[in-house]
């Protein structure tokens, strides 16, 4: 793989960015490719199913056994992947407690995060008056991309491991449920 993988991406977001018309989902084919060109050996799968409670990550990525090893959320363009309030924000804390191989983008910036921890930022492009390529960074993508698609699935290699991962799980599942009997209950009144 070279980073003429990452030109093409790029290329492909500014084309659909010049039409002017785009939307978050309008870059999701040249996403999907992208991810998929540094998959080795599994399946990207775009707008996987939902886990209640959690809700669902525009991409998921399994090797070949069908285990998951990594989780992509797409922003449009124009959305700051840092934004501390509303949707966003909240959607990324359920995000970050449920998946422990993470990645956020908007086509030109990407956050990487390992277990609810932001590891690295890459922007490929400044996004001021059009998209400006950073060629410079193309090839720091390419590497985050490697390693970040390649990462092994979890394995319960100890009882404190199991511990955390199934207190972070209950926490999901309180919220949930929490969200769920206060529908039930404005639903009823």
């Amino acid at each position: 793989m070279t980073t003429i993988t990452i030109q093409a991406f790029v290329e492909e977001i500014i084309a659909i960015h010049a039409q002017g018309t785009a939307t978050e989902h309008s870059y999701r084919a040249p996403l999907q490719s992208l991810l998929q060109a540094f998959t080795i050996d599994g399946h990207v799968q775009n707008e996987p199913k939902q886990i209640r409670g959690v809700g669902a990550v525009d991409f998921s990525v399994r090797n070949s056994n069908g285990l998951p090893i990594a989780h992509i959320e797409a922003k449009d363009i124009s959305v700051d992947l840092r934004e501390k309030k509303g949707r966003n924000a909240e959607q990324r804390a359920r995000y970050l407690k449920a998946y422990s191989n993470l990645a956020y983008t908007n086509g030109v910036e990407w956050d990487f995060y390992r277990d609810g921890k932001l590891i690295d930022t890459v922007r490929i492009a400044d996004h001021l008056m059009g998209i400006q390529p950073l060629e410079d960074e193309f090839l720091r993508l390419e590497n985050r991309l490697r390693d970040f698609l390649s990462q092994l699935p979890e394995r319960i290699s100890s009882p404190e491991f199991l511990a955390k991962r199934m207190s972070a799980k209950a926490l999901i599942i309180k919220d949930a449920l929490s969200h769920s009997l206060d529908a039930d209950k404005e639903s009823k009144d």
